[in-house]
């Protein structure tokens, strides 16, 4: 079996998303930790610090993008930013910002969303969270990588 063709897989980046998906779903914990407890006491202090040390993850995660994509070694065309990445975060954010917004209709907003029309939907999908704001931010730096890597290596 010839493995010149196989790809090379860096542990290290492994390593690192795997700790930085932990200090996500800390960093997510801890904040309803910090809102339930009052402000100044120890449980709240606490809170706050987990939440304080937790918040590398997602920059960690941008971080390895930007590894990933700018390796010179690494051939990438615009073609495969569109249509390998940058929209398969677009499917997935719709539908799991549709998931998040069924879900705080039913249970925080306490209102029939299929009698607020289609044009209401589809805004509460787009805005429904903050936690997916990430995936525009990551889509426009995909989208600039062939720019940045003729910059970077010119």
């Amino acid at each position: 079996m010839n493995h010149s063709n196989t790809k090379e897989r860096n542990i290290s980046f492994d390593v690192l998303r795997i700790i930085s998906a932990l200090s996500v779903v800390i960093l997510h914990v801890s904040t309803k930790f910090i809102m339930m407890n009052e402000v100044g006491s120890l449980d709240f202090k606490i809170a706050n610090f987990i939440n304080s040390i937790s918040r590398f993850g997602v920059p960690v995660f941008f971080m390895i993008s930007g590894a990933i994509f700018l390796d010179e070694k690494k051939e990438v065309t615009v073609k495969k930013i569109w249509l390998h990445n940058i929209l398969r975060m677009m499917i997935l954010f719709c539908i799991w910002s549709f998931v998040y917004y069924i879900y705080q209709s039913i249970y925080f907003w306490d209102f029939d969303f299929w009698n607020q029309g289609i044009a209401r939907t589809i805004y509460g999908c787009v805005f429904s969270s903050e936690h997916f704001c990430f995936l525009f931010t990551l889509s426009w730096l995909y989208a600039l990588t062939p720019l940045l890597r003729t910059w970077i290596y010119n």
